[in-house]
């Protein structure tokens, strides 16, 4: 194959690098590393030369020679070569800005991050620790580009400093980054031409034009950052230094992060230092032990609790948490940045010492869950926590309430909202019927299909008339007008977009959340409100996450005390937090109180309103301690044994200010 190509292409043709690079592949595997090695460097060698030294293809070559010293125990050649492809992944993700095309960038660069962080954890060289653990800390930013911490930084830009001149800026930068993709495409196909219709003028050309772009994108963030540094701070996605998370901290308070693959590493920032620190576990057995716990988090075939993996949970205590444990001593809130399968379980579920035999549902408030040793929230991304904490002194909305709530739907009450008793029951799908709508955008532009929920589907979900109780429990905790609760007929889409919502420190949304899995491809995740008689596009019964993104809040934290607001948004390899979530961070939400499984009503009622009960007597205590005290409370109820069950207080998270 390879003599073939460079009879026909030319020596120094990309797809000869393809060859190349495939037979020295085949070389490692075999044991020929001497053969491999030369192979992988002119397969190196083509790609800058035809593509360009920043080029993806160039950081793919870079990897697989670095994993081939690596393979040798070469660990500092191969720690150097690491360290220029993530150099190169490094830019494009920025590049990518507040789009998902950082996140896109971050996908396609996991392997080669996942090999930087080992070599680091191995330090060959012997570098100075805090040197490695802070460079290991950008990297796991870098990997871990997501959707979410896109939506953080949006919502970070639209409360940062905003003006004409800013505008114009911003768009500069994104037309320079569509000419980079744009031009990088062309680069390609130029390239991958057969010799005689190749132009060595055109390909340098095209190289010309990408450096250039490049270069204005770089004078635009210095300009930004000059001009508008507030904004460049929380919109670029360049990651945060140890220093810098330091600075952000407060006493009694630690960032815990984690990367969860082959090798999986923690890393612990408190405002004295950090710590870098290899665990002992990998993803599949991790992901295993937690499919095994979510699994019992719902009731039963005969509806009635199953009996909770105690053991598992100590066991991911011990492969978790124990090896940060010392690190830990005297943290009474801990921020988790968590990753893959940690994204899909509560952190205070883990059991710290060897849990008791459980015989009654009442035996599980004696076991040692981590909730009793340290508050806890969730944070997307290491850099959101500059963003939240950055508006934290920012303007406060001056009405503390406002709910929605007991939709008109149903005719029978529910005691779990979303599965169990609820939609499961309804085939999700066949609420949803892609019709063609005839939207104008501001622009004038009409066209593109739309997705109008069917209504009387909507409308035979379960109602849920304990919400209304739980709403008006939360505005007398707050000390709010129950005029800002919308019930029944009010709870519509209509009303949520008609009232000017950035006026409430606190939204609460108690009804039945779906996720994008239960559309089964269909529609968006979302929240089911009261359906009108005919469902139309701006109004039927289904506030999916694309329509709750165009709010505008100045939320302290909206509170979704539905099912499964925390669950993956169903796309391969979707992170932990929905599409809503993502939705209401963008609109302008600072914290989240969302639910990992379908949440029971009355023990939640219980739970969120005790929450708000704490975090009002002691705002200076934090969400995150509120919410620990609540659950604490709530495992404990004499009159409900049976709440010291997981299942009823562990369900809730608090995702972004816990602080």
């Amino acid at each position: 194959s390879l003599a073939i190509r460079e009879k026909s292409l030319g020596p120094d043709h990309p797809d000869v690098a393809g060859s190349l690079n495939n037979l020295a592949g085949l070389y490692k595997d075999q044991g020929e590393y001497t053969q491999a090695e030369p192979l992988y460097k002119r397969s190196l060698a083509i790609r800058e030369k035809s593509l360009g030294p920043d080029n993806p293809d160039v950081a793919a070559s870079l990897n697989n020679l670095g994993g081939l010293y690596n393979t040798q125990g070469q660990y500092a050649q191969a720690l150097a070569i690491a360290r220029r492809a993530s150099a190169i992944y490094r830019q494009r993700i920025m590049a990518g800005g507040t789009s998902d095309a950082a996140a896109q960038e971050a996908s396609k660069n996991q392997g080669g991050f996942g090999r930087h962080l080992s070599l680091l954890a191995r330090n060959a060289d012997k570098e100075p620790e805090a040197q490695i653990a802070d460079e290991a800390f950008q990297i796991v930013q870098l990997a871990q580009a997501s959707g979410t911490a896109s939506a953080i930084a949006k919502m970070a830009a639209r409360f940062a400093k905003g003006d004409d001149e800013l505008a114009s800026l911003i768009k500069r930068k994104q037309d320079a980054a569509d000419q980079v993709t744009k031009q990088e495409v062309q680069l390609v196909k130029a390239a991958s031409k057969p010799p005689q219709e190749r132009s060595a003028a055109i390909e340098q050309s095209l190289r010309d034009e990408v450096v250039a772009a490049g270069k204005e994108m770089g004078a635009v963030d210095a300009e930004l950052g000059r001009r508008f540094p507030q904004y460049q701070e929380l919109t670029r996605p360049e990651p945060l230094s140890v220093a810098q998370v330091r600075g952000l901290l407060k006493p009694g308070e630690a960032l815990l992060a984690y990367a969860i693959d082959t090798d999986s590493f923690a890393w612990v920032v408190k405002t004295d230092g950090a710590s870098f620190i290899k665990l002992p576990v990998q993803a599949k057995e991790v992901a295993s032990q937690v499919a095994t716990v979510r699994s019992q988090m719902e009731l039963g075939g005969n509806g009635k609790l199953q009996k909770v993996s105690v053991d598992v949970l100590h066991d991911l205590y011990k492969g978790l948490i124990a090896p940060v444990q010392a690190q830990l001593n005297g943290v009474s809130h801990i921020m988790v940045v968590p990753a893959g399968p940690l994204q899909s379980l509560p952190f205070g579920m883990l059991v710290a010492s060897a849990p008791p035999a459980i015989v009654n549902d009442s035996d599980y408030a004696s076991v040692d869950w981590l909730v009793k040793h340290h508050a806890m929230s969730v944070l997307p991304s290491v850099s959101s926590i500059q963003a939240f904490r950055l508006f934290a002194k920012g303007g406060t909305a001056n009405e503390p309430f406002a709910g929605f709530g007991d939709p008109s739907i149903g005719n029978q009450g529910g005691s779990v909202r979303g599965n169990g008793t609820g939609l499961a029951k309804i085939d999700i799908a066949t609420a949803y019927r892609s019709l063609l709508a005839l939207v104008t955008d501001k622009a004038g532009l009409i066209g593109s299909a739309a997705e109008i929920a069917d209504v009387e589907t909507i409308r035979n979900a379960v109602s849920l008339p304990e919400t209304a109780t739980e709403l008006q429990a939360m505005a007398k905790t707050l000390k709010a007008n129950e005029k800002t609760i919308w019930l029944r007929g009010d709870a519509t889409e209509t009303k949520v977009k008609q009232t000017d919502l950035s006026k409430y420190r606190t939204l609460a949304f108690a009804t039945h959340g779906v996720m994008a899995g239960q559309l089964k491809g269909v529609g968006e995740p979302g929240l089911i409100l009261t359906p009108p008689k005919q469902g139309t596009v701006e109004d039927d019964g289904y506030l999916s996450s694309g329509e709750i993104a165009k709010l505008k809040l100045n939320a302290d934290w909206v509170i979704l005390s539905a099912c499964n607001t925390a669950a993956s948004d169903g796309t391969p390899g979707a992170e932990g937090l929905s599409g809503m979530a993502k939705a209401f961070f963008y609109a302008g939400a600072r914290s989240l109180l969302v639910s990992h499984w379908p949440v029971a009503s009355v023990a939640t009622v219980a739970l969120t309103t005790n929450m708000l009960k704490e975090y009002e007597a002691n705002p200076k205590q934090g969400k995150a301690q509120a919410q620990r005290k609540a659950m604490l409370e709530l495992m404990n109820t004499k009159s409900h044994p049976e709440y010291a069950h997981p299942l009823f207080w562990a369900p809730f998270v608090v995702v972004g200010e816990g602080g």
